[in-house]
């Protein structure tokens, strides 16, 4: 039996508080562009998981052609939130945005995933619960020298990951930084939001970004730099459209993924590594450093000191499967989604696995690969422990 829209008004006057969801879909043109690079709908086929078939619901809702909202509402999380379609959009629709207000829309009517918005607030809560996916166990950050050296500081924020699960590559990081010119100021234990804004969680996201807004404006610095560019996209993209200081906080503080920071300062101080690594290595490219814009910086980076040499371009931008909460929701197409990169990198004995983010490093280690039983490193890991001088 169909529930009647007008039996659950609530969605009706959330969804009118939101006019851009409904200008974004009645912007589309169904020319299917999203389609054809969305990596769950080639996995699923169906087309309420395309960003054209998602705001075809929306519109629907919108003009009461469809009385399920919930449905409505489990078709939006068939989403790995990779901004492919938004890159491939004529319209130039922002559908990373439009999705996730819908989502947090349709969330305040119809509270979901309970399970879900309190294991991430319990986590954020109490980051030490991290430590429990730690990758190495002979690593303390508290016995990092933090010296001043430098006239010029940074902040390094560590997301949800690297303090606690990548300590290692958090050392080298601030290695690099030191050696670049840098004092780092380590902003760690906080959240940038975005796993709350995909559960629907806004409550949470906004507590979350309250917070972490006061500590970057207290450390004494106005460059943030981080390893993880879902975490630099967030700040620099979702922070404006859902926060009232979010347009202040990108005038006021400049915010770089690592890659595009390294390329930088390697630039500028024209900086020279030593030894480059043995290792044949190959590269995969995060989604949100491609969003960011930072696919060039990196190659320069991986170039510059690493026996790199790029793939394919159909097979470098394929999706690991991760995207966040998405694995959790729907781990049987993530895997179908990792299996397929797995088979784009086909990897061969002593060859090496790089990426640029902490997510995909966790996804992409659970590749199987015969003989080989090499760890995924994050580019920090193999830059950030070299030393480095100038010519």
């Amino acid at each position: 039996m169909k529930i009647s829209f007008y039996k659950k008004p609530g969605v009706n006057k959330k969804f009118l508080e939101l006019n851009e969801i409904f200008s974004a879909a009645d912007s589309c043109r169904k020319c299917g562009k999203c389609q054809s690079v969305c990596p769950v709908f080639r996995q699923t086929g169906f087309e309420q998981h395309t960003a054209r078939g998602k705001l075809t619901l929306i519109n629907g809702l919108k003009n009461n052609f469809f009385f399920n909202p919930s449905l409505i509402e489990k078709h939006l999380r068939f989403c790995l939130l990779c901004g492919r379609c938004e890159r491939s959009c004529p319209s130039g629709i922002d559908t990373l945005s439009v999705f996730l207000k819908a989502r947090t829309a349709m969330n305040e009517f119809d509270k979901k995933s309970f399970l879900k918005r309190f294991l991430i607030r319990v986590f954020v809560k109490f980051p030490f619960l991290f430590k429990l996916f730690k990758r190495t166990n002979n690593s303390n950050l508290n016995n990092y020298q933090f010296e001043k050296v430098n006239e010029k500081k940074l902040i390094f924020f560590t997301g949800c990951l690297f303090d606690r699960v990548f300590e290692d590559t958090t050392k080298r990081a601030l290695d690099f930084f030191k050696s670049s010119g840098f004092d780092p100021v380590i902003v760690d234990d906080e959240c940038c939001g975005l796993p709350f804004l995909t559960s629907g969680d806004k409550k949470g996201f906004v507590k979350a970004g309250d917070k972490l807004y006061g500590k970057f404006l207290n450390s004494g610095s106005n460059l943030i730099v981080s390893g993880c560019p879902t975490c630099i996209s967030a700040l620099k993209n979702l922070w404006p459209d859902f926060f009232e200081f979010g347009k202040e906080f990108n005038r006021n503080f400049e915010v770089l993924d690592f890659h595009q920071f390294a390329a930088r300062v390697i630039k500028e101080n024209k900086f020279e590594f030593k030894g480059k690594a043995e290792e044949k290595i190959k590269w995969h490219l995060p989604c949100h450093l491609k969003s960011l814009g930072g696919e060039k910086d990196a190659e320069y980076v991986l170039k510059k000191c690493l026996n790199f040499k790029p793939l394919q371009e159909s097979k470098l931008n394929s999706s690991c499967g991760f995207g966040g909460t998405f694995s959790i929701d729907h781990p049987g197409i993530s895997k179908k989604i990792l299996d397929k990169k797995a088979g784009d990198l086909s990897l061969k004995e002593g060859e090496v696995l790089v990426t640029g983010c902490p997510a995909c490093v966790l996804q992409l280690e659970r590749i199987k690969r015969a003989g080989n039983k090499k760890r995924v490193f994050h580019t920090i890991d193999l830059i950030g422990g070299k030393q480095i001088k100038k010519f």
